[in-house]
């Protein structure tokens, strides 16, 4: 990429050759870094012998950015008892990462494991803490996740105070997916599910009535719905607040909002639990959200 102070050079009728060949080869870099068989989601560069297909590089750099960033590559080799929260739309630290953490934990624990580690994913999160200002109808701030990670492990080890399951999950070519219900689900966040006139998706007429509909469970032990807040034109300021006046484990809410313009409109419900049920506190307050796209003619 050019320097400002060359582009400012540029003149009407200059030639200019623009060369993308680096930004080319770093999107198909990852195929010339194949590490060891212990990662599954590089199976797909590798031959049935488990030799990789394309031509690699002498230096492995996932190895050493792991050093640069964490001073370790992790082994699952710990004398301890940790919580691994992962983001489902990380960008940087992929979720099937923290997987492939699980398997080095169980290599070295055994069935002592479950004794010993969880992972908690975070759904609609991306990897740092307060990226959702951007997309306030499509993403959630995870630290409340920590809040309650944290919490749950000083209890774990200093009174032996077992936390919440881990995450119930599976992987298709890299991809996790987690357990569709809070029950099957397990870890802490709240599972929120939304309807528009009974579907994902509602057309209407402008002026029309649009029903939704939404139901809020929390995974056994990690707590109660303590507040839920609607978004129907998408700026992401969730003017309507939902009436909770019992915090509960599973809360069903209906709203209903009509759009006097034409236009495609994705309504958000935001819904928070928090362990002990305390709607007032702003710790621990686990969010999460769920949206439905409505299309105004």
């Amino acid at each position: 990429m050019g320097d400002l102070k060359t582009l400012s050079l540029v003149e009407p009728g200059d030639q200019v050759r623009l060369d993308n060949s680096n930004f080319l080869a770093a999107q198909t870099y990852h195929r010339h870094q194949v590490p060891d068989a212990s990662y599954k989601v590089w199976d797909q560069f590798r031959d049935s012998q488990g030799k990789a297909i394309y031509p690699q590089r002498k230096i492995n750099l996932g190895p050493m950015f792991a050093m640069g960033a964490a001073g370790t590559v992790p082994s699952g080799k710990f004398n301890g008892k940790v919580i691994v929260v992962e983001s489902l739309l990380d960008r940087e630290a992929f979720p099937w990462q923290a997987d492939w953490h699980r398997q080095r934990f169980d290599e070295n624990l055994g069935k002592d494991g479950t004794n010993r580690y969880r992972i908690w994913f975070t759904e609609n999160a991306l990897h740092g803490s307060g990226e959702d200002v951007n997309a306030l109808t499509r993403v959630i701030d995870y630290n409340a996740v920590l809040q309650q990670a944290l919490r749950d492990v000083s209890a774990w080890v200093e009174k032996g105070i077992a936390p919440p399951s881990t995450t119930s999950y599976s992987i298709s070519n890299g991809q996790v997916t987690v357990a569709a219900s809070a029950a099957k689900r397990g870890g802490v966040q709240p599972v929120v599910m939304l309807s528009a006139n009974g579907s994902q998706r509602a057309e209407v007429k402008a002026g029309q009535k649009v029903d939704f509909a939404a139901v809020i469970e929390v995974p056994k032990r990690a707590g109660k719905v303590v507040a839920a807040q609607w978004d129907f034109d998408g700026n992401g300021s969730f003017p309507v607040s939902a009436s909770i006046t019992t915090p509960t484990g599973r809360a069903k809410l209906q709203q209903s909002h009509t759009f006097e313009k034409p236009g495609t409109y994705f309504v958000t419900i935001k819904a928070f639990s928090q362990r002990q049920g305390d709607p007032k506190t702003p710790y621990a307050r686990i969010p999460n959200l769920a949206r439905v796209r409505v299309v105004v003619r």
